[in-house]
C-alpha cells in the first residue's frame, strides 16, 4: 500500500494514520496553487500537497484552479486561450499578498519537483485534472513513475468520470470525486477498478451517505477540503486513507489528538459560540435594533465604527467549553489569535487545570471586526501535561508534551423569512461605499432575488450561496429550497445562505468588476472560497 512508502510527519503514528496534504498548498499563508503555497505546505509538516492542472493553448500543464485568469492572476480571459510563453510573466502572488508580488504561474513540471525541507519521504501528489486531453502532458512528465511502484506516490484526482477512466487505461492511479458517498458512485468505482474515490466534508457520515457503509468501498477512501474541527476529527477516527485541507496545523493537531486519545468518543475539546454580525445598527431610544426586522439585538452588540455601516463588526460576550480528551490530567492556556482584522480580547481564564474528561466553562469579552467577511479570529487551548503523565497511560515516549488545538470563532449573519419580502443592504467593505441592497422573496419553496439598488454599478450579476449549492444569475435569481420537509416538527428550516453581485463601474469591457454582498460564504471572480467569509443563516418560518 502506497501509505507504506511515506514515513509521516509525526513518527508516533503508524503507517494506517490518514495522510494529510494541503489544498492546493498551504493557501492561507501563500497564493495557491504556486511553488511557495506546496513548499509552505511541506514544510508545516504536511505528507503531501494537492493542486490543480489546466491546459494552455499549447497544451501544457499549469497550476490553476480555474479555468479563467483573473481571480488569482494579473491576467483575464481563458487560459486555454494563452500559451505557456504569454502566461509565464503573469503576476500570481500578488492578489494574496504585497510579499508574494512576481510570484509566476508554475508548470507541472515544478510542482513535481517540489520537496519539503528534510523530510527525508517524498511527498504524496493529488494531482487534480478537469480535462482529459491533459493526461498525455502529465504522463509524459511522470516519466517512469507513471508505473506502480513509483518512487513518489501521487494519484490523478477529477470529478469527471472520463478523465479517471482514461487515466486508469494510461496506467495512472487514479481518484473519483464525489460530494457525499453514493451508490451510484461506489458501483462505478468498483466495476471501472478506480483506486480511490474522495467526497466532501461529512461526506463519508452515515448521516449523508446513508446505507452506503465504509466497508463496501473496495478502493481508498479520501475526502478533500476538511477544515471544521469537528469534520477532522470523524475524518481521523473513521480513518479514512487520507485528506486533504486548508487548515494544515489544524489537521496535524487533530491527528496528533485522535492518535493520544483512541478510546475518547466525546465530542471536539475546544469549542465557542458563534458571533451574530447585524451590521446598520443604530441606537434608537437606548435599545439596539436590527433595521432588517430580526428584533432587539443582544444587549452587548454596539457598533465599533460610524453609524450607519454595516463593517463585519461588533461587541460580543460568547461562551467558550474546553474540554480533557487525554487519559490524564492537564493544564490548558487559552488565547485568541486574529488573522485579520483588529480585536479587543479581556476575561480570558488564566491557566487552570482539568481532569481527564473535565469540561471547564467561561465567558469572554470580543470587540471588534473588519469591514469585510474573510478570516475569523481562533480560540486556541494549549493542553500542557508532563512526560510521566502518558508514560502512565502506556504512550510512546515520542508522544509530545503540550498539544495546541482551535476552533474558529465564527462572525455570522442571519436572516429570519417567512412568506414575505425582504430588503437585504449589502455590506460597505470600502470607506465611502455607497448604500446598495438586493431583494429577497419567498413563495412556496422557491426563493426569488432582485438588484434593488446596485449602489450606482451598472451590468449586476447575482450570486447566491443556499445550502451546499451556489447559483448564478442576472439583476434577477430564483433559487429552489431544499428539503423543506426536513424542518423540525414544530420548528423551522434552518439552511447556509449568503446573496451578492458583481458589476461593473462603467459601461465598458475594461471597466474594473465590483463586488457587493450580505454576508461572506459568496466567491466573486477576484475572491476565493476560502477567503470568503463564512454564509449566513437563513431561517425560514
Amino acid at each position: 500500500m502506497a501509505s507504506e512508502q511515506i514515513s509521516k510527519s509525526n513518527v508516533h503514528l503508524g503507517a494506517g494514520s490518514p495522510w494529510i496534504l494541503g489544498h492546493r498548498g498551504a493557501p492561507w499563508d501563500a497564493p495557491e496553487n504556486t511553488i511557495p503555497s506546496l513548499q509552505e505546505a511541506l514544510n508545516l509538516g504536511l505528507d503531501g500537497i494537492e493542486y490543480d492542472l489546466q491546459r494552455t493553448l499549447d497544451g501544457e500543464a499549469v497550476l490553476l484552479h480555474d479555468d479563467t485568469l483573473g481571480r488569482t492572476t494579473d491576467g483575464s480571459g481563458l487560459v486555454t486561450e494563452r500559451s505557456l510563453a504569454e502566461l509565464f510573466h503573469l503576476d500570481a502572488g500578488a492578489w494574496h499578498s504585497p510579499r508574494f508580488e512576481g510570484v509566476h504561474l508554475p508548470t507541472f513540471e515544478e510542482a513535481w519537483s517540489v520537496a519539503g525541507e528534510g523530510t527525508g519521504s517524498a511527498p504524496y501528489h493529488m494531482i487534480e485534472i478537469k480535462d482529459a486531453s491533459l493526461l498525455p502532458a502529465v504522463a509524459r512528465t511522470l516519466g517512469p513513475e507513471r508505473f506502480r511502484g513509483a518512487k513518489t506516490p501521487f494519484i490523478i484526482a477529477s470529478f469527471h468520470r472520463s478523465v479517471c477512466l482514461e487515466a486508469r487505461d494510461m496506467g495512472l492511479p487514479s481518484m473519483f470525486l464525489g460530494v457525499i458517498a453514493n451508490e451510484a458512485d461506489r458501483r462505478f468505482v468498483r466495476d471501472e477498478r478506480i483506486e480511490a474515490y474522495g467526497v466532501g466534508p461529512g461526506g463519508w457520515s452515515p448521516r449523508a451517505a446513508g446505507p452506503v457503509g465504509a466497508a463496501d468501498w473496495p478502493c481508498e477512501r479520501w475526502s478533500w477540503s476538511v477544515d471544521e474541527p469537528v469534520d477532522l476529527l470523524e475524518a481521523f477516527r473513521t480513518p479514512l486513507f487520507g485528506i486533504n485541507t486548508n487548515e494544515p496545523r489544524r489537521a496535524l493537531a487533530i491527528r496528533t489528538l485522535v492518535a493520544m486519545t483512541p478510546k475518547d468518543r466525546g465530542g471536539y475539546a475546544v469549542r465557542c459560540d458563534e458571533l451574530e454580525v447585524w451590521g446598520f445598527a443604530e441606537a434608537q431610544q437606548g435599545a439596539q435594533v436590527d433595521p432588517n426586522g430580526g428584533g432587539e439585538l443582544h444587549p452587548d452588540a454596539r457598533p465599533v465604527l460610524e453609524p450607519g455601516t454595516s463593517d463585519w463588526c461588533g461587541t460580543w460576550n460568547p461562551k467558550a467549553r474546553i474540554r480533557n480528551p487525554f487519559p490524564f490530567p492537564v493544564k490548558v492556556q487559552v488565547a485568541l489569535e486574529a488573522a485579520g482584522g483588529a480585536y479587543e480580547v479581556g476575561q480570558l481564564p488564566e491557566q487552570f487545570g482539568l481532569a481527564s474528561g473535565e469540561l471547564h466553562e467561561f465567558h469572554f469579552k470580543l470587540k471588534g471586526g473588519s469591514r469585510s467577511p474573510g478570516q475569523d479570529p481562533k480560540l486556541v487551548a494549549d493542553f500542557l501535561w508532563t512526560e510521566s503523565d502518558h508514560k502512565q497511560q502506556g504512550l510512546p515516549s515520542t508522544m509530545p508534551t503540550r498539544l495546541k488545538l482551535d476552533t474558529t470563532v465564527r462572525r455570522r449573519r442571519r436572516l429570519e423569512l417567512g412568506e414575505e419580502t425582504r430588503r437585504l443592504p449589502m455590506l460597505r467593505e470600502s470607506p465611502g461605499a455607497p448604500f446598495a441592497s438586493v431583494v429577497i422573496r419567498r413563495r412556496g419553496d422557491t426563493l426569488l432575488l432582485r438588484v434593488e439598488d446596485s449602489g450606482g454599478l451598472v451590468d449586476a450579476h447575482l450570486v447566491a450561496r443556499l445550502g451546499i449549492e451556489t447559483a448564478y444569475g442576472g439583476e434577477t435569481l430564483r433559487l429552489r429550497i431544499p428539503d423543506l420537509g426536513q424542518a423540525p416538527v414544530g420548528g423551522a428550516l434552518e439552511l447556509p445562505f449568503s446573496v451578492g453581485f458583481e458589476a461593473r463601474e462603467r459601461l465598458a469591457l475594461d471597466s474594473p468588476r465590483v463586488f457587493r454582498r450580505w454576508a461572506g460564504g459568496v466567491p466573486s471572480s477576484k475572491l476565493a472560497s476560502i477567503f470568503a467569509g463564512e454564509p449566513g443563516v437563513l431561517r425560514l418560518t
